[in-house]
């Protein structure tokens, strides 16, 4: 599935596995509010999409890269056998839901950890509002981070009247 097929789509809820944690050793200006090993955007069309972090083919021959995995996905994706019959579900992110409905006017690919590879995801929305799905460290991690835009200034006490 390609990134762009989502701009002009409309995000009803963004669910991610709970209980991760970036330890300290890893955390840097690129870690994220939220921590998590999977995300999932449901669209209001009922296309439900999973966003992974994975490895890539290097571009240079050597180690692989890292990068994101986007793929449409069935509901029963939101549970992850743990083995033992135990079994982890994912939850609603609560974070996104002041974007929400979130329709997606850009989505871009880029690479903030430099020579890594297509390692974030930024969905832009109206009002300047960002969705960043991105790898961070440790390997085979995934953050998820809220960014509301700049919205009309507030200017309930300027005088509405001369005099």
């Amino acid at each position: 599935m390609e990134l762009a097929s989502l701009v002009g789509k409309t995000v009803q809820e963004v669910r991610a596995f709970p209980g991760a944690l970036a330890h300290p050793a890893w955390k840097d200006e690129l870690t994220t509010p939220i921590v998590t090993s999977a995300a999932f955007i449901q669209f209001n069309d009922g296309l439900l999409v999973r966003v992974e972090p994975c490895e890539v083919e290097s571009r240079t021959g050597g180690y692989p890269d890292l990068g994101l995995s986007i793929a449409s996905v069935k509901a029963d994706a939101f549970r992850l056998d743990l083995g033992n019959k135990k079994s982890l579900f994912a939850h609603p992110v609560e974070a996104v839901a002041p974007l929400l409905p979130f329709r997606i006017l850009s989505a871009e690919e880029s690479d903030p950890m430099v020579d890594r590879g297509a390692v974030e995801f930024r969905l832009g929305g109206g009002n300047n509002d960002l969705l960043i799905i991105r790898h961070i460290m440790p390997p085979m991690t995934l953050g998820i981070e809220v960014r509301l835009g700049a919205h009309a200034p507030n200017k309930s006490f300027e005088r509405t009247r001369e005099g």
